[in-house]
């Protein structure tokens, strides 16, 4: 699998279902997108024992870039597949550790399809409070 002029690379080596990805180039906002459609592919057609990220290519990471790879960790853990990331700079575990993974998984307090004034959402807020 590759980012085909996308700015990354994701190649990845399957041995016994033990599944190695190898990432380069830039993983951003601009990739993130191709990226997790991969991805999306890769977890349809595989179903591995055990997950090893290699992220000694990756030139730039940014926080969206980092929400992709830390999202493929959750999957993995949810999967109960094992997950490593290795050859990972010291800058990108930054990067990593700055994102909130289960504040992205609170549910929104507007329900989805309403339309509502300031103050009724306001009181529903604290409703739930």
């Amino acid at each position: 699998m590759k980012g085909r002029d996308r700015g990354y690379t994701l190649e990845i080596e399957d041995e016994n279902h033990l599944v190695t990805m190898f990432f380069s180039g830039r993983i951003d906002l601009h990739t993130m997108e191709s990226l997790h459609s991969e991805l999306e592919t890769f977890w349809r057609d595989r179903h591995p024992e055990g997950i090893v990220a290699d992220l000694s290519g990756i030139a730039y990471l940014d926080s969206a870039g980092a929400m992709v790879l830390l999202q493929l960790e959750e999957r993995a853990k949810i999967n109960s597949i094992s997950f490593h990331f290795v050859n990972d700079r010291e800058e990108f575990r930054g990067i990593m550790n700055l994102l909130d993974m289960e504040a992205l998984h609170i549910p929104s307090v507007i329900p989805e399809g309403r339309r509502q004034r300031f103050f009724d959402l306001t009181g529903e807020a604290a409703q739930r409070v």
